[in-house]
Formats: C-alpha cells, structure tokens, sequence
C-alpha cells in the first residue's frame, strides 16, 4: 500500500484530533485547525482519506495513527538562496514501515512510505556525487577548541577572497588573540560564517575566556592546525587548504533526529553541513563532549543522508563521566 496526499496544516491538525493524545515527537501537537471548515472535509472525502460523516478510511488510519504515536523522527533541512527543502520521516517501535512529511508551499506532503530516493535525488544536484575532496580534515574538538579553530579559518577565508580580488597570491594571515576573540564573539547576517553555525548548534557551553582561549590555540597548534608566530597564529595543514578552498557557501544542509527515552524524555541529535561546491564540504557533528569537523565527498555526503532517513536515531553514547 503506497499513499501520497499534500495536506493543508489545518486539515492535517483536524485529522490529528481524531486520535486523542498524541506523542511529544508527533507533528500533531504543534499544528493549528483553526480555519478548517466543510470545504476542507469535502477535499479530504474526495481524496478518499475521511469518509462523508468525518470517520477515517482504515488505510489511512493507520498510516495517521504511525504519525500520532511516532517515538522517533529524523529531518533534513537544506537551503541553498531562495531554495528551502524540508523533510522529516517518523517511526514508531520496532515498525519496519516509517513515512514522512516534507514541507512544500501548499503545506505538508505526506508519504507512506517515504520516497526518500526521490528527495535525496534533489539534494544530490546540489552537492553533486563525486569522490573528490579538496581538504582532508577530520578531527575531534572541545567546543573551545572548535570555535577557535573556525574563527581562525574565517578570517584566513576573508582574507583569502580579499587577496583574490586584488589579484595577489593568497599567503597565511597572521591573526592576534584579540582578533580571533572578536570573531568569535562577532555576529554576523552574511550566512556565509562558519562561527555563526557554531553558535546555533542546540546544545553548547557559553563564550571561551581569554585565558581558555589561548589555551585552545595553543592546543590547535599542538595538532598541526595553526602555526604560531610571536602571540598571533595562522591557519596550517588542512585548516589552512580549508580555509583556501572553502571559499563562499552555497548552501547549509542541517540534519535533526530525536527519540523518546525510555524515561519520557526527548533525546536529540543534530548535525550540520556547510556546503561550498562539489569538493568542499565542511560536517558540524556535536557529540558527548566534543564536536566532529570533517571534509566530505559529495558522495559520503549523499551516503550520509541515505542512512540518516532510513533508521531512527540510536541512543546517544555517554561522554564516558
């Protein structure tokens, strides 16, 4: 059985009171009914979803009720200029058949099953499948540490353009502590700052101290990703290829999943890609404790998101306290 019918937020709202009290991770809780009316029931009796005195047909009760009593979801959001992509599959036990609601300018799509294929399809002509990568970092941060090491690269992306324009050759900026702690503390409307990512991960400590903050360049150095030059520091190894390739963002792909804990608790994970052309390809990955950056392929990208739609998220692994 494959169902498929875009829905108003105000008729999916009205069909979700049918099932009474619904999940902490069910959509339902969060729409509106209000302005539903007979027009709105007729449409849904003509699409075959209610039957004339309001009751739900029984193949799409059950595909509502996996929405009403979802304990899992994961969602994709992707924008890239004008263009604003929304998915979000939902799973409820061990129910081997999830479906999901993608947000589209009429309302919501509802797909069961899911056709993730043909959403991932769409993301794919955007960040392309290739194997190439530009810059080759993978590494594991505190939240300090990573935020000193993208301000680092910020500035030296700045630079980098800024060099361009005047067509000189790029060479490594020197940047002053105070300077990398103005960049972090900076906000900025442009989207095109990767320090701006960092401060909107859900789960984060505050704003690094001074002190803490030299410590955390000093540590970046330890690992071969700054050089230090007399109290100011530059981007090196595959921070400094970064920062040289990784240029202007065409785009943000946010990743997002939760699941109900067996104590009644939402437990939530998110992830989040800076996308800036085929071969340059920044993961934000904040786990127990620390956070993962990491260059992709547009092909392990594209692998990613496969695996991330197709399963609720697992439990999240303890920081080891």
């Amino acid at each position: 059985m494959e169902l498929s019918h875009t829905f108003t937020p105000a008729s999916l709202a009205w069909l979700g009171g049918a099932f009474g009290e619904t999940s902490a991770i069910s959509p339902f809780g969060a729409l509106s009914a209000d302005g539903f009316d007979r027009e709105g029931m007729d449409a849904l009796v003509e699409a075959g979803i209610i039957r004339a005195e309001g009751e739900v047909t029984p193949e799409w009760f059950t595909a509502l009720d996996k929405l009403a009593g979802a304990d899992a979801y994961t969602r994709i959001r992707f924008r890239s200029g004008a263009l604003e992509a929304n998915r979000a599959v939902y799973f409820r036990g061990d129910d081997p058949s999830p479906l999901s609601l993608t947000t589209t300018p009429d309302g919501f799509t509802l797909d069961y099953p899911p056709m993730n294929h043909v959403f991932l399809e769409e993301i794919g002509d955007f960040t392309g499948r290739s194997n190439v990568v530009n810059s080759d970092l993978a590494v594991d941060l505190d939240y300090a540490s990573a935020r000193a090491l993208v301000a680092v690269i910020d500035r030296e992306r700045r630079h980098v353009l800024d060099c361009l324009a005047r067509e000189e050759r790029p060479r490594a900026a020197l940047h002053s502590v105070e300077a990398i702690a103005g960049e972090i503390g900076a906000e900025g409307s442009s989207g095109q700052r990767l320090s701006t990512i960092l401060l909107g991960l859900r789960d984060r400590p505050g704003d690094p101290t001074e002190q803490g903050l030299s410590a955390s360049l000093d540590d970046l150095v330890a690992r071969g990703l700054l050089a230090g030059e007399e109290g100011e520091y530059r981007t090196a190894g595959e921070a400094q290829q970064l920062a040289g390739h990784l240029l202007v963002l065409d785009g943000i792909l946010h990743i997002d999943g939760g699941r109900i804990t067996d104590g009644g608790s939402v437990e939530g994970m998110e992830a989040i890609f800076a996308l800036g052309g085929l071969h340059d390809i920044l993961m934000i990955d904040p786990g127990a404790g620390s956070i993962t950056l990491q260059t992709l392929s547009g092909a392990q990208l594209h692998r990613i998101l496969r695996e991330f739609l197709a399963a609720p998220p697992r439990p999240r692994e303890s920081d080891g306290a």
